[in-house]
């Protein structure tokens, strides 16, 4: 690594060991969560467990300047008031793994941003590379099994001699007798949701540490590699994340005033609008026209199944983690329905606040975002459109994606503010970071 002009005369590699040895550890987790997410609960604490281990070595006083601010503090509220949601939850055991589970992605998402702030400028160049030379290296690998339909996972599962009913789900899989000769593409579903959450934190890194004409043209490589992953692919969020990103980003340079206005009304109608939208889709027969896609229309009555059982117990919800019994539990649709709602989750993060936290939960939420694009809007012109990008691509993905809880999930998210916190140190001096 090292593409950016710092003397390297003034910072041999001797001085450079942390930021090389940080940056390494963010470019293979990076890459990692796009050849196999479920590496993601794995490979972000590594990271955290390396920031955390350079600000161990530069000594206790770097841990003395540390100071949330209104973000991580309506976040620590969030998660406080899901994990108070165990008392009322009619299994408070099942409470406690997933929301002590977010806390600490969200902790280490925290020792990134203060680690970012203590360190030296020059080991910061190496980090921020890791991250945007990590995502190109997952891309490429993406853009190759895509094209040749997943030529070099099938090669090594063969290779490590598995057989059927080793993989899940079984129906993604094709055998001919104990060697596995195609793969679905929805297999690749879950790779491609870190791309569009990455890919704003890899672009604004590479401004910060590599020569402009260099970064001007990797800046649209990469975005174009990025796209061209997103839309082979069959993850209809993701095209919509990145549609969104892409709007929210030109908006912030065109009129930064406006980008910000519209993302916090996006943002409030979101959460607090949730059930009457969903209720509404469905009002409109939605679900049963033809021109909108089948995953639609299949979300469409999850999420009205998931906005009616909300208002049974609208203010305080029933319990963070509960959905998931309560699914397995509920009568199967009456016949004739084309579309299941007995899924462990509602597709649905504002849904799922609605259903599990009631009215109070989706109040925090609303608050944590809103509290993020305060934080957003003091970066300045060079920053704020690249995280008003990432918050906007973020807001998409929970809207009709995973589970609120599911492990890969969140820690995807805590891995996404983790990296922007560290593009963000490689575009300003650490004095200027602290002063916002």
């Amino acid at each position: 690594m090292f593409t950016n002009d710092l003397n390297r005369d003034c910072y041999p590699a001797r001085t450079r060991r942390r930021g090389i040895a940080i940056g390494t550890v963010a470019l293979l987790t990076v890459c990692l969560a796009l050849v196999s997410p479920r590496t993601i609960p794995f490979c972000a604490p590594a990271l955290f467990v390396t920031t955390f281990a350079a600000l161990c070595v530069r000594g206790p006083a770097s841990f003395r300047s540390f100071s949330p601010g209104a973000g991580a503090l309506t976040a620590a509220a969030f998660l406080g008031y899901a994990l108070l949601s165990s008392v009322w939850a009619e299994r408070p055991l099942d409470t406690l793994p997933p929301v002590l589970g977010a806390a600490v992605y969200f902790a280490g998402c925290g020792l990134v941003m203060h680690t970012m702030l203590q360190e030296k400028r020059h080991n910061i160049f190496h980090i921020s590379e890791g991250v945007w030379m990590g995502l190109f290296s997952g891309l490429v690998y993406l853009l190759i099994e895509i094209l040749s339909k997943q030529t070099i996972k099938l090669h090594l599962y063969n290779a490590l001699g598995l057989s059927p009913g080793m993989l899940r789900p079984p129906s993604f899989f094709q055998w001919e007798g104990t060697r596995l000769v195609s793969i679905a593409p929805s297999d690749l579903t879950r790779n491609i949701a870190p791309v569009t959450l990455f890919l704003w934190s890899a672009l604004l890194a590479l401004r910060g540490t590599s020569p402009a004409g260099f970064a001007r043209v990797t800046a649209v490589a990469l975005f174009l590699v990025a796209t061209a992953v997103v839309f082979l692919s069959e993850h209809e969020t993701s095209k919509l994340a990145l549609a969104g990103g892409a709007v929210a980003f030109a908006l912030a340079r065109i009129t930064p005033l406006w980008a910000e206005r519209l993302l916090r009304v996006a943002w409030v109608t979101m959460c607090l609008a949730a059930i009457p939208i969903s209720l509404t889709l469905h009002r409109l027969n939605l679900h049963n026209a033809p021109w909108i896609q089948e995953t639609a229309r299949h979300r469409i009555v999850i999420w009205n199944h998931t906005a009616e059982e909300s208002l049974k117990s609208p203010v305080i919800g029933i319990g963070a983690g509960m959905m998931y019994g309560i699914a397995a539990s509920e009568p199967a649709p009456p016949a004739g329905e084309k579309f299941s709602w007995k899924v462990p989750h509602a597709h649905n993060v504002y849904l799922q606040t609605w259903f599990e936290l009631g009215m109070i939960g989706a109040a925090l939420l609303t608050l944590v975002g809103l509290a993020i694009l305060e934080r957003i809007r003091r970066f300045g012109r060079r920053i704020a459109p690249y995280a008003q990008a990432t918050f906007a691509s973020s807001a998409i993905m929970a809207a009709s994606s995973y589970g609120m809880w599911q492990v890969w999930f969140v820690a995807m998210y805590g891995l996404t503010a983790a990296l922007f916190a560290i593009a963000i140190r490689a575009n300003i001096r650490a004095e200027t970071v602290a002063r916002g």
